[in-house]
């Protein structure tokens, strides 16, 4: 268990260093080659623990919110100049590294902790973005993705800025909360965790054996969700 974990903490260094293509063929027979961003995550988490604590912002210091949120922000954009210029590169070592390593995907970890300082400091930008409709963010995110001119650096920086303004956006008094926070939609979210760790070793393992088709795809789905769900609660 503990040689498993350490590889979940690691397992986007690896995949850099085997200079791995994300959207190659022989990624879809690697039942493991999602965890990269579990990889991310975790180094994420080592380091911003010393963030917030030489902020000041755990030990509540006068100027502890606005210290936390400045550092973030030069981080971010270090973090985002580098991302870009490593993933538009033609030279596939540094595509790699563009993609699977934390220092460049630190931004968008970080957005989230920047929704929450936002949404704790500045009263006013909240304020002003309450004035437009959640359902314009939500459409202009698939937008993205339905677009005939996707560039996946452009589109993984304007998918992070809606889904932020999104967040900040949402209303309890609006039809896209209380559609949202119905309960199966809520049940979901409580087991998305696990729903990401199953779907991809499931559909890997049905490429190396039955196939991925119209026919076994809904049995694929189902399988997924009971694992998920299983995994979640025992």
């Amino acid at each position: 268990m503990h040689t498993c974990f350490l590889n979940l903490k690691f397992s986007n260094v690896s995949l850099f260093l085997k200079s791995t293509d994300y959207f190659g063929q022989s990624i879809e027979l690697n039942p493991f080659a999602h965890t990269w961003s579990l990889g991310v995550e975790e180094q994420f988490y080592l380091l911003f623990p010393f963030l917030v604590w030489f902020s000041g912002f755990a030990q509540k210091s006068k100027n502890g919110e606005k210290y936390l949120f400045w550092v973030i922000i030069f981080l971010s954009v270090l973090s985002l100049s580098l991302f870009y210029y490593l993933f538009t590169s033609d030279v596939g070592f540094l595509e790699s590294a563009g993609y699977f390593l934390m220092p460049s995907r630190f931004w968008e970890i970080a957005a989230g902790s920047l929704v929450f300082l936002i949404s704790l400091k500045y009263k006013r930008c909240l304020n002003f973005l309450y004035k437009f409709s959640n359902l314009i963010f939500l459409f202009l995110i698939l937008l993205i993705f339905k677009s005939p001119y996707y560039v996946p650096s452009i589109a993984t920086l304007i998918t992070v800025f809606f889904t932020s303004i999104k967040i900040l956006n949402q209303r309890k008094d609006t039809l896209a909360f209380r559609f949202l926070t119905l309960t199966p939609f809520i049940y979901i979210g409580k087991i998305s965790y696990s729903l990401y760790l199953w779907h991809w070793g499931i559909l890997s393992i049905s490429r190396w054996t039955v196939g991925v088709n119209v026919i076994t795809f809904p049995i694929k789905l189902i399988l997924i969700f009971l694992l998920s769900v299983i995994s979640y609660h025992f």
